[in-house]
C-alpha cells in the first residue's frame, strides 16, 4: 500500500489538478463555504476516477494480493487531500480577518473556527467517502463530481428535513441530520457562522458513514474486471 501511495502522491504534486484545487479553495474560502465543499469533493472525485480513466486501475488490481489494500489507499489518500484543502481554507479564514474592515479580530475568529476544526475534517471525509464509494461503483468519476454537485449544496438537507416532516418523526438524533452534511460544516468554515451549528454528536454518524462507504467501496472494487 505506502508503495502505491508513493506513486499516487507523486503523481498528485506532479500534476495541475491539485494546485488548481488549492487556487480554487482559496477562492471559494473568499466567497462561499459550500463552494470549498465544492472543490475539495470534486477532486477526490478526479483524484480516484483518474485509474478508471487511464486504465491504470486494471493494472494495479493485478499485482496487489488484496483488492481491500487498493480502497483503503484511496480511503487515506483523499483523507490527506481533504486535510490540506481544509487547512487552506482554514489558513485563508483567519488571514481575511487581518484586512481592514474585516471586523473580526484573528484571535476571535480562531477561536469560532478552531473547536469545530475536526467535526469540519471528519463531515469532509464523510462525504468524500460517498463521492469515493459512487466513482467505484461506476468507474466514473464523473458520477462522482454529481454526487459532490449534490453532497456539497443545500440540496440534500433540505431533502432530509422533508422526509422528516413527512413521516412525522423528529427525534433529535434525526432533526441533526442537515447539519452532518458537508455543506453545513464547510459552510461554517466559509462563512465565519460560528460553530453553533457543529456539534461533537455529528462525530459518530460521520465515522459510521465512513465505515460503511468503505464496506461498500470494497464491494464495489471486486466487481471490477482486470
Amino acid at each position: 500500500m505506502f508503495r502505491l501511495m508513493r506513486s499516487d502522491l507523486y503523481r498528485l504534486v506532479h500534476e495541475r489538478k491539485l494546485w488548481l484545487a488549492l487556487v480554487a479553495t482559496v477562492l471559494a474560502s473568499l466567497v462561499q463555504g459550500e463552494l470549498v465543499a465544492l472543490v475539495i469533493l470534486v477532486l477526490a472525485a478526479v483524484v480516484v476516477g483518474e485509474d478508471f480513466r487511464t486504465g491504470f486501475v486494471k493494472n494495479v488490481l493485478v499485482t496487489l494480493p488484496r483488492r481491500a489494500t487498493y480502497v483503503l489507499e484511496k480511503y487515506v489518500l483523499v483523507a490527506l487531500v481533504d486535510v490540506v484543502l481544509l487547512l487552506v481554507a482554514l489558513a485563508v479564514r483567519l488571514l481575511s480577518s487581518l484586512l481592514p474592515g474585516a471586523g473580526v479580530p484573528m484571535a476571535d475568529a480562531a477561536s469560532v473556527v478552531l473547536p469545530g476544526l475536526l467535526v469540519f475534517w471528519l463531515a469532509i471525509l464523510a462525504c468524500s467517502s460517498a463521492v469515493v464509494t459512487a466513482v467505484l461503483a461506476f468507474r466514473s468519476d464523473a458520477v462522482g463530481i454529481g454526487i459532490s454537485l449534490l453532497l456539497a449544496s443545500s440540496a440534500v438537507g433540505d431533502l432530509v428535513s422533508k422526509a422528516l416532516r413527512t413521516i412525522s418523526v423528529e427525534p433529535p438524533s434525526l432533526v441533526r441530520i442537515p447539519n452532518w452534511l458537508l455543506a453545513a460544516s464547510v459552510g461554517l468554515l466559509g462563512g465565519g457562522a460560528g460553530t453553533s451549528g457543529v456539534s461533537p454528536a455529528m462525530v459518530v454518524p460521520s465515522l459510521l458513514a465512513v465505515a460503511v462507504c468503505l464496506a461498500l467501496s470494497v464491494a464495489a472494487i471486486d466487481h471490477v474486471e482486470c
